[in-house]
Order: C-alpha cells, then sequence, then structure tokens
C-alpha cells in the first residue's frame, strides 16, 4: 500500500492513495516513466536546475459534493511554503526536502471518487 504525505498532510485516500511517483529534472525535461519501485531510485538523471516530482493520487471522498472541493482545500492546506515530500510503500521511504506544491489537475471523478495528479517542484541538488 502506497502513501504519501506533504508537510504531514495526506495526499489523496490516507491507506494507499498513491497510483504513482514519477521524478525528473526540468531543465533537461526528462521524466521518469515508472512508478517508484523496488530500489526507490526516481530521482536519477541529475544535473542540477529544478526537479519536478509528479504525484498520481486518487480519493475516495464521502460525498460528491466533498470531492468537489476537495482538490481546492488539499492545495490550500498545502499552502506556499516549502515543505518534505514523504512516499511510503513498496520501495521503502523515500523524502525529498524542501518541495513547493505548484498544481493539481483532477485526471477523472465519478461519484465521490476522484483520480488527480499533483506538480511538486524543488531546488534540485
Amino acid at each position: 500500500m502506497a502513501t504519501a504525505t506533504f508537510n504531514g498532510i495526506p495526499i489523496g485516500d490516507a491507506a494507499n492513495g498513491i497510483k504513482a511517483i514519477r521524478a525528473g529534472n526540468i531543465a533537461r525535461s526528462i521524466i521518469v516513466e515508472e512508478p517508484l519501485g523496488l530500489d526507490g531510485a526516481v530521482t536519477r538523471h541529475r544535473g542540477g536546475g529544478r526537479q519536478t516530482i509528479i504525484v498520481q493520487a486518487w480519493k475516495e471522498c464521502a460525498s460528491t459534493i466533498e470531492r468537489l472541493g476537495y482538490l481546492e482545500g488539499l492545495m490550500a492546506a498545502f499552502g506556499s511554503a516549502k515543505a518534505p515530500l514523504v512516499y511510503c510503500g513498496h520501495g521503502g521511504q523515500k523524502t525529498w526536502s524542501d518541495c513547493l506544491a505548484v498544481s493539481v489537475r483532477e485526471d477523472a471523478s465519478d461519484g465521490p471518487h476522484v483520480d488527480f495528479t499533483i506538480t511538486f517542484v524543488r531546488s534540485a541538488f
């Protein structure tokens, strides 16, 4: 069961809300096209600049009305401060310090269920 938090706030469903995490270097436009796996190595392709981390997640809300405000409320709770992004799952625990949540996108929704993608950036290396 994969989970993630940003500044201690759960991303998606608290029990197993993470579908995939991808990371890369913005300057080189390299994205690792695989979920965080057994080695936990998603931060390869180092080269300076800023790193982008893409988190694909889902959430089962209590109602459709709650779902409508979930992503906006999540981004408001994250705020505009840098904080650690922590993943815990198949490859163990991985922490990226000093991340900034920059965007969220709803990918799909059905009733109280929502699939979404959050983009984080951080100064890398």
